[in-house]
């Protein structure tokens, strides 16, 4: 039986590349997006896709999205220079997470955040209205909430191909580099794949190394320690 994702902000970015990669595979998934023709445009309309639009402050059409959904994976974020961090990386992950616990059947809830988060004085803060700081915010509100989670902090992001070099994690956010968005899915899927047995309660950071890529993703998390 496949199981069903909800995936947030799956119209672009690290989450088109998630839902692309999760319908492939045979999986549900339940998209939450502001424009559904958008999502419609890139993916059509196969059976195995369910979109529900909605904006991310919404809880009743958070709640909806994330029905019967099995893994939640959120990769809003505020786009500048107009974007309100405030509203999508806080409040925003606030809702998500409300409306995951509300169901009660969610076995892991994947954020997608920034290295850098911990960093007050980091100058994307002065340059895109707090932003990391947000972050940080609604990364904690996942961490107080109950929930089964990973939270996935990646470097700064390309759209470079995915699975084409070797992955480095850290814990502490005190590493630093790029990583492809196609990579950061990869990760965030495998989170959930080894989310029964590994990877629960864990804060993580990603970037993508100079070696060959691992012949195994789930592998790579062994070493990772709780919050």
């Amino acid at each position: 039986m496949p199981d069903t994702y909800m995936v947030a902000g799956a119209a672009s970015g690290v989450g088109m590349h998630v839902t692309r990669k999760l319908l492939d595979r045979g999986e549900n998934v339940r998209a939450f997006v502001r424009n559904g023709r958008k999502l419609r445009e890139i993916f059509g309309t196969p059976d195995n896709l369910g979109i529900f639009v909605g904006d991310i402050a919404d809880h009743a059409a958070a709640f909806e999205a994330a029905e019967g959904a099995h893994y939640v994976i959120s990769t809003v974020g505020a786009k500048f220079p107009d974007g309100e961090p405030e509203r999508v990386d806080y409040q925003g992950v606030h809702t998500l997470v409300n409306a995951a616990a509300e169901h009660g059947h969610i076995r892991q809830f994947v954020l997608v955040s920034s290295i850098g988060v911990t960093q007050g004085d980091h100058d994307l803060n002065a340059r895109f209205k707090n932003v990391l700081r947000w972050k940080m915010f609604g990364e904690n509100y996942l961490r107080g909430s109950g929930l089964s989670y990973a939270i996935v902090r990646p470097g700064g992001l390309s759209d470079d191909a995915g699975g084409t070099k070797s992955i480095e994690l850290g814990q502490g956010d005190n590493i630093h580099g790029s990583i492809s968005r196609e990579t950061v899915a990869d990760v965030c899927i495998a989170v959930c794949d080894a989310a029964a047995h590994v990877v629960r309660e864990v804060t993580f950071e990603v970037i993508e190394g100079d070696g060959p890529p691992p012949a195994n993703l789930e592998n790579i998390f062994d070493n990772l320690k709780r919050d």
